[in-house]
């Protein structure tokens, strides 16, 4: 009784383990079929995310095919052109009133 135990038991880890390893191959399987996000892609979904207006299926796109130095990149290079357009508006307001 005990033997059948055992065989039961190690059969079953064995399935388990199999559906662990097709899980596995599947996810990298549809990882190796992804092709990377443009840099066009990167822009709208920066943009879309400084403005808050983020699309699910966009975000779940973003986070699988997207490579996060990139995303930062582009989002840093935004926020330093949104300061300093900032900086630029302001200056040329003083200037008319000050003028």
């Amino acid at each position: 009784m005990t033997n059948k135990n055992h065989t039961l038991t190690q059969n079953k880890s064995e399935n388990i383990h199999d559906t662990c390893e097709q899980q596995q191959d599947n996810a990298d399987s549809t990882k190796s079929r992804l092709k990377p996000l443009g840099l066009l892609a990167i822009v709208w979904s920066v943009i879309a995310a400084l403005f808050g207006v983020r699309d699910h299926k966009k975000h779940e796109r973003d986070v699988t095919e997207g490579n996060l130095i990139q995303f930062v990149v582009v989002g840093v290079i935004f926020v330093f052109i949104f300061v300093l357009s900032l900086i630029w508006i302001v200056l040329r307001i003083l200037e008319e009133l000050t003028g």
